[in-house]
């Protein structure tokens, strides 16, 4: 069965967007290669750092210079990113999760809900007041792709935009259904 192509690091133009160099794959000192699906800079540092999913779910530092990885914590989800003040939120199932930057490991958390769906957070921004943004999906199980194939991971599908309240934990809708 095929796995996901290794995650590459690349560096883009901030004015144009353009590529303007790889770096090259994100792997481990072992030679692991995390799927990453999230990346985020730390404030005031520009230290990178990315959440795995797959089979090395975790948090990690990346080397901007040689996107050389080093594992953090185990924590698993798919969403990270840094408010302003330096707050790293993590994203996993319902719950969205504040963690220490320095180990990786949750220091605090907020249950999230939406609309009384059976959902989860998954993709997180913070906006520089401080808002947390997110996706809103649910997931199902795809069929085996053939008969020896281990079972597929869940797809998610999109259900809504939305804003985190942080007193309530309540998801709020800003698209619905996207």
């Amino acid at each position: 069965c095929d796995f996901p192509a290794p995650s590459v690091l690349v560096e883009l133009d901030p004015a144009t967007g353009s590529l303007k160099r790889t770096i090259g794959a994100v792997r481990d000192a072992s030679g692991l290669y995390p799927i990453i699906s999230s990346l985020t800079a730390q404030p005031g540092t520009g230290l990178l750092y990315a959440a795995s999913v797959l089979t090395t779910s975790s948090i990690w530092t990346i080397d901007k210079s040689t996107a050389l990885a080093t594992r953090l914590s185990t924590a698993q989800g798919p969403g990270l990113a840094f408010g302003p003040d330096g707050t790293l939120y993590h994203s996993a199932g319902a719950t969205l999760f504040i963690l220490d930057p320095d180990t990786g490991v949750p220091v605090g958390f907020f249950p999230v809900s939406y609309s009384g769906a059976d959902a989860r957070i998954d993709g997180l921004a913070v906006r520089s007041d401080g808002t947390v943004f997110t996706t809103i999906s649910r997931s199902f199980r795809p069929p085996r792709p053939c008969r020896t194939c281990p079972n597929p991971p869940p797809v998610l599908l999109p259900l809504a935009l939305a804003t985190i309240d942080l007193s309530t934990g309540m998801g709020i809708g800003i698209l619905n259904e996207i």
